[in-house]
């Protein structure tokens, strides 16, 4: 199985999931002071904060990715890139990581702050209130139900794998909450990331759960980008396979996106029956056994149901 450091970055055209190879637990460092940022707010507590705003912006980003809007995307840019830091973060290193002149980064900064997106504090700029303000708010509004983890728990405790809940909105998917395997070697994704909905079980346990016609448009009709060893790219194949996968209730893959990986998926709906994602299983293929796939994918669709309203 593959070995990645924690530190690597993919190459754009590749996956940003990978595996990793855990070192043995250490005692805890005593915690220093944090930054001041909004009352009792530290950057331990509010990571699915994080992980939402992060997928919100995402989201936006890609409606407003016109050229006409270049300085509201590079704004976006730099919130998203403060939200996913998880820590302070200065304007040169925001320079170096989106590839933007520092004075300009500068500038979206202190706009940024004035408009309470963010906020400055001694070791650079944070998540401001507003943006506290947006999570607070999509998490009373979310679709989704609030005991997600306790309900990925049940799957993660049955077979020790690491399982995701990959969401659904506005033609993008991204996973957004997770529960890990407690094996050094496990499957590790970036929370609020877009994942594409050809590669990989999750996006296509989606596009199982969505209507023929819109997976057919989202899909489109041109050869779709390559991801991993097994990425399948023709439009028609993959409608077919999902009218299967449709029948059968799960979707299964094997290194579509990241060699050396397997999934097991199955979408879920709102009262309306319309998809709202899925819920992903993922494990390295040394120890996902085909003889139980079944037995796996039945499990995956009845925590899908579980987290249907």
């Amino acid at each position: 199985a593959t070995t990645w450091s924690p530190s690597s970055e993919p190459e754009p055209s590749s996956s940003t999931e990978n595996y990793k190879k855990e070192a043995k637990p250490t005692s805890p460092t005593p915690r220093t002071s944090q930054p001041d940022m909004t009352p009792s707010t530290t950057f331990d507590n509010i990571s699915s904060c994080y992980s939402l705003c992060h997928t919100v912006l995402v989201m936006v980003d890609a409606e407003l990715a016109k050229p006409d809007s270049t300085l509201t995307e590079r704004s976006l840019r730099v919130v998203e890139a403060v939200v996913n830091a998880g820590e302070p973060v200065g304007p040169r290193g925001l320079a170096r990581v989106l590839g933007l002149d520092r004075s300009t980064v500068g500038r979206i900064l202190a706009r940024l702050e004035q408009m309470g997106m963010l906020e400055r504090v001694s070791k650079g700029y944070v998540p401001g209130w507003r943006l506290f303000t947006l999570a607070r708010v999509l998490t009373a509004i979310d679709p989704v139900s609030n005991d997600v983890v306790s309900v990925l728990e049940r799957l993660v405790h049955r077979y020790d794998e690491t399982c995701y809940l990959c969401t659904f909105s506005g033609g993008v998917a991204a996973f957004t909450h997770e529960v890990q395997s407690t094996k050094p070697l496990r499957f590790v994704a970036e929370l609020g990331h877009p994942v594409p909905l050809h590669a990989g079980a999750g996006g296509r346990a989606i596009l199982a759960g969505l209507d023929p016609q819109m997976a057919a448009e989202l899909l489109g009709k041109g050869r779709l980008p390559t991801w991993g060893p097994n990425t399948m790219t023709d439009p028609a194949e993959l409608l077919d396979l999902a009218s299967r996968d449709r029948i059968r209730g799960y979707s299964v893959s094997f290194e579509e996106r990241v060699p050396g990986g397997g999934a097991v998926a199955a979408p879920f709906f709102d009262r309306r029956q319309r998809c709202l994602g899925s819920v992903v299983f993922s494990a390295p293929l040394s120890r996902l056994d085909h003889a139980i796939i079944p037995e796996i994918g039945e499990a995956v669709v009845e925590v899908a149901e579980t987290l249907s309203h």
